[in-house]
């Protein structure tokens, strides 16, 4: 490989290193985590400040969309210590991070997905048809980048109709979290593209169906039932889903 090659397929460090030797590279890391610090902080005072607000003095429509902004805050602080994680090459510490139950996860997309449906005057529905203490084995941030690139895509996309959020699970068999619309729908096999080209589902199916993949799940998406429209499955493997009893290491537990 030629040094322009390796230049150019460097990662941030690799290219500080490359133009300035390890001094450069040392600031590098620096300089990511005074930023760090400070969008950290900043992050903080806006959740934290939406949490001090008497929610029960508010009329329903005001609530509403101030648990939606408080939900997208949580997850704003998500993306960005995992943005800080992966750009200081420690993935593998996010990845080594607990699960948490399915309840505050279907919370998180109710609080946040209801105030955003409601503003773009789509009915929105969800239902959970499993243990909500059940606990998949995937970090939070994960199982949130996918779902909410699923249901982010069909809200925009179904076109003033429904959409449904479900969760299920038969026993022995995987988790599955679908997400369907009454909208025209989309060919299959023209979502992967990542450019937003095509049928204008593009980068955010692109995005989940690799993250489902890194996890060790899939993502399946068709046309037609529930709704008639788009349908996107995410399918967890059952040795992906653990329980409440899992996590506090009680012995007599045992991995559905």
């Amino acid at each position: 490989m030629d040094e322009q090659t390796r230049r150019r397929n460097a990662t941030p460090p690799d290219r500080a290193r490359c133009a300035d030797g390890p001094d450069a590279s040392e600031r590098f890391m620096e300089i990511l985590q005074r930023f760090g610090h400070d969008l950290r902080s900043a992050v903080s005072d806006v959740v934290g400040g939406l949490r001090l607000v008497d929610f029960d003095r508010l009329d329903p429509e005001t609530r509403l969309q101030l648990e939606r902004v408080g939900a997208a805050g949580d997850a704003l602080a998500s993306l960005v210590e995992s943005a800080l994680f992966h750009a200081s090459g420690l993935e593998a510490m996010e990845a080594a991070e607990p699960g948490v139950p399915l309840s505050g996860l279907v919370e998180h997309w109710r609080k946040r997905w209801t105030g955003h449906a409601t503003g773009a005057g789509v009915a929105f529905e969800m239902r959970v048809e499993v243990d909500p203490n059940l606990i998949p084995h995937v970090p939070r941030i994960t199982l949130d980048r996918i779902v909410s690139n699923i249901l982010g895509n069909a809200l925009d996309h179904a076109g003033g109709a429904g959409v449904r959020l479900s969760v299920s699970m038969e026993p022995g068999e995987p988790l599955v979290i679908e997400v369907a619309d009454g909208g025209p729908g989309f060919d299959p096999e023209r979502v992967p593209l990542r450019d937003g080209g095509g049928d204008g589902h593009g980068l955010g199916l692109s995005i989940a169906r690799e993250l489902a993949r890194d996890a060790g799940a899939s993502l399946e998406i068709s046309t037609g039932p529930p709704l008639g429209g788009a349908v996107v499955r995410l399918v967890l493997p059952p040795h992906l889903i653990g329980s409440a009893a899992d996590a506090t290491g009680d012995p007599g537990a045992e991995v559905l």
